[in-house]
């Protein structure tokens, strides 16, 4: 793998957190290499996950946005840029190249317009690997998509996959595929299965909570306590809580590390380029004032206001 510092974009603090299939160009599994004699991870890469739970390793670029959607693990780029990756173990006693045989009717039927544009059988540590890279139209855009199945300990099987889109960047002669190909392989070339997946245990919060309402996390995540409706879905990343009610609605808190120093005036207007960027400055309205802080206990609160309209 080559060494290299990822390029990552900024993290939004509320994440819609619904999946997408996702995708590269990692047919080719060559090695990996370390970054840090210390560490297991790549250079510009973080393990993500739990490996006792998951039953493999897996690794994304620094800065890029991590959460859980019940066992599946996903990463994307920045709230502009939805190109991602995801994994997860599959109960399945089929073989790699089997597994997917018997999916790829529901993955065509996710696809119009579904072309196989290769696949490969390989080995990884001993055991089977099956990679197939594919393009196809859901959701209104052309994406190219890569998936690679890992098989694990006779009953599971590690399923990773990558996407993008095909459409071109603005102001750039590549489209998100051609853009992050390298970044799909690197983590495709670090995906280590290391064992059988197990059983992640209850996070349990100390502390009450008003009728009606619920801990969503509490200050040892992420350093503050936050209440949502009792009903709401609560999912939980690497430095990130999301709570979400059944109509999407949802709320969330981001952990982000400060590594280029800006003001937080200077993050929200990042955020908007990024929006724009994504759909268009028509679409996209921001209060850009530069408020006031205010303090509330031991935290400092700046609001700012980013309004997105889609579809109409």
């Amino acid at each position: 793998m080559k060494k290299k510092k990822s390029a990552t974009g900024r993290r939004v603090v509320c994440l819609g957190l619904c999946a997408l299939l996702l995708c590269a160009a990692f047919l080719s599994l060559s090695g990996c290499s370390r970054g840090d004699e210390e560490s297991d991870a790549p250079e510009g890469y973080v393990a993500y996950g739990d490996e006792a739970v998951d039953g493999f390793l897996f690794y994304v670029p620094i800065g890029w946005t991590t959460y859980s959607d019940g066992r599946v693990r996903r990463a994307y780029v920045s709230p502009a840029d939805r190109s991602s990756v995801s994994a997860v173990a599959v109960t399945s006693l089929l073989s790699p190249a089997d597994y997917f045989d018997a999916t790829r009717a529901e993955t065509e039927a996710a696809f119009s317009g579904f072309v196989l544009l290769e696949e490969r059988a390989d080995e990884r540590d001993g055991k089977a690997v099956f990679s197939v890279r594919f393009s196809g139209e859901t959701g209104g855009g052309s994406y190219t998509v890569c998936q690679t199945v890992f098989e694990m300990d006779g009953t599971h099987l590690a399923v990773l996959t990558c996407q993008a889109s095909n459409d071109p960047v603005r102001g750039r002669d590549q489209s998100r595929y051609e853009q992050h190909a390298g970044d799909f392989a690197d983590i495709a070339a670090c995906f280590r299965v290391t064992g059988s997946p197990g059983q992640a245990a209850p996070i349990v919060f100390s502390g009450e909570a008003s009728d009606g309402m619920k801990i969503a996390c509490d200050k040892r995540i992420l350093g503050c306590v936050l209440y949502v409706p009792a009903d709401w879905e609560v999912l939980y990343a690497d430095g990130a809580v999301c709570a979400r009610a059944g109509d999407g609605t949802n709320v969330g808190l981001l952990r982000i590390v400060n590594r280029e120093a800006e003001s937080i005036l200077d993050y929200v207007r990042g955020l908007k380029e990024e929006y724009i960027a994504r759909w268009g400055a028509d679409n996209v309205t921001a209060d850009m004032t530069d408020p006031a802080p205010e303090t509330r206990g031991e935290i400092t609160l700046y609001r700012f206001g980013l309004s997105l309209t889609r579809d109409g």
